[in-house]
């Protein structure tokens, strides 16, 4: 049933052509719950259900919780819609920063937002806005991120005994990783880069050299009902030691008040 009568800068046939291109890039690839969420979201939007795309809706439609599924305690959405962000955000500065159509999840809402990038607002062309490739490791002592310190933030470890668990370690990861990019001081290596060492068994030392970093962020998440456990420490591997750990026992609804603490350290 529509509840709105949607308009677009562009043809429904034009979105679901970006649509499938963003899901086909190295960034999505591997990522199977956000091409989900995202193809949902984008059918959803474009059919005129942006007002029914409600947490309690996409955790049972998208997520396959049950009935009984309650938003304010199993955070799954909110935090598979954190990583979307920051997924769409790579893509758009990398693989498709020169894409026509920009399709974005702002804060707040689970309803596309879909635009030519000409009229996003503050953005006069795709050229002027698209954000400029990374460069590589072995170029890290050079040019503009020369004075920068050099982080990556690897992917959590869920020591939770629910293995469906682990996208909440993953949203921790890349929350993190997120918030530091935001420092200006920071040269901080993207999740997509990052993630390729999930469950790799190589040590610190070995994984900042081939990323051509000094600092490395680490850490475990465990949740048993509401309340959740977050370890995390901070290695140097230049010097070769720990420069800060702590450990968190919170409540669930807390999580985002605990990233910001690790982020401040």
């Amino acid at each position: 049933m529509n509840q709105d009568k949607p308009t677009f800068p562009c043809s429904a046939a034009e979105v679901l052509a970006s649509l499938d291109k963003i899901v086909a890039s190295p960034i999505f690839i591997q990522a199977e719950r956000q091409k989900r969420f995202l193809k949902y979201l984008v059918d959803q939007t474009l059919a005129g259900n942006s007002r029914l795309l409600k947490g309690y809706t996409i955790g049972i439609e998208v997520f396959d919780r049950r009935t009984g599924f309650d938003p304010t305690v199993d955070a799954i959405v909110r935090v598979q819609a954190g990583q979307l962000r920051a997924k769409l955000r790579e893509y758009y500065a990398s693989e498709g920063r020169a894409d026509d159509i920009s399709i974005d999840l702002p804060k707040g809402s689970y309803a596309v937002r879909i635009s030519k990038r000409r009229d996003v607002p503050g953005e006069a062309s795709s050229e002027q806005t698209s954000a400029p490739p990374l460069p590589s490791p072995s170029f890290l002592s050079f040019g503009s991120i020369r004075d920068k310190v050099s982080i990556v933030v690897l992917p959590f470890a869920n020591m939770s005994s629910d293995p469906e668990q682990g996208y909440f370690a993953d949203g921790i990861t890349e929350d993190l990783t997120t918030e530091l990019s935001r420092l200006s001081s920071l040269f901080v290596i993207s999740r997509h880069s990052a993630f390729v060492y999930k469950n790799a068994t190589k040590s610190t030392e070995e994984i900042s050299r081939e990323l051509g970093v000094r600092y490395v962020v680490e850490g475990s998440v465990r949740r048993v009902g509401d309340r959740i456990r977050i370890s995390a420490r901070l290695t140097d591997s230049v010097l070769g030691g720990h420069v800060w750990g702590e450990r968190y026992d919170r409540k669930i609804q807390d999580v985002f008040a605990v990233q910001d603490e690790v982020t401040r350290r």
